[in-house]
């Protein structure tokens, strides 16, 4: 019985890439279900008397595939925005505010990644956000529609991780809310505000 390697289809599509030390940990997870994990399958042999139990064990291993996957790509995320905050830090200094909660037009509160002030720290003249996936743009799309309405003079930056393959229709989307750059690149743009 196997899980047609859902679990790591799953992987795949959230562009989480297994090293050899993950393998290993999710072949001891996978192993606290009486299952295996090899060539990015879980599986159990069983006898007929016990497909139920097995089916059972196997969708849960697989989903422990998953949920490492989901924890890598939160940690990934974390990772990445850390990454573009102290870099944005190192050029503007004391003048960055992270996950400064901002109201738009609407009222709604967002907390931006990065704030960044003008000279006198009195009002902002950029907001910042790392998009190390895909999985944020709706809701930073949202954000900046709403914060450009009440920010008119405020540079919208979105930093994505051009280490990986972007759809061109993801950056065109961030594109019409704010100035899309790619980690590698970002510098001069984050020098242009100190």
């Amino acid at each position: 019985m196997s899980d047609l390697s859902l679990g790591s289809v799953y992987l795949a599509e959230i562009g989480v890439h297994l090293s050899a030390q993950q393998r290993q940990r999710l072949q001891n997870e996978v192993a606290h279900y009486s299952c295996e994990f090899s060539k990015g399958r879980v599986f159990r042999r069983c006898s007929h008397d016990h497909i139920a139990d097995t089916i059972a064990l196997v969708a849960n291993a697989s989903r422990s595939v998953a949920d490492y996957g989901l924890e890598s790509k939160r940690q990934f995320d974390v990772d990445f925005r850390v990454t573009v905050i102290e870099r944005l830090r190192n050029l503007v200094g004391h003048r960055l505010r992270e996950r400064e909660p901002v109201a738009g037009r609407s009222g709604r509160p967002y907390r931006v990644g990065g704030v960044v002030l003008d000279r006198k720290e009195v009002a902002p003249i950029a907001f910042v956000e790392a998009f190390a996936t895909r999985s944020i743009i709706g809701d930073r799309f949202m954000a900046f529609s709403d914060l450009g309405l009440n920010f008119d003079n405020v540079r919208m930056i979105s930093v994505y991780d051009d280490r990986n393959e972007w759809p061109e229709s993801d950056l065109r989307v961030l594109g019409q809310v704010s100035t899309v750059i790619g980690y590698s690149k970002s510098e001069p743009s984050f020098k242009a505000l100190a």
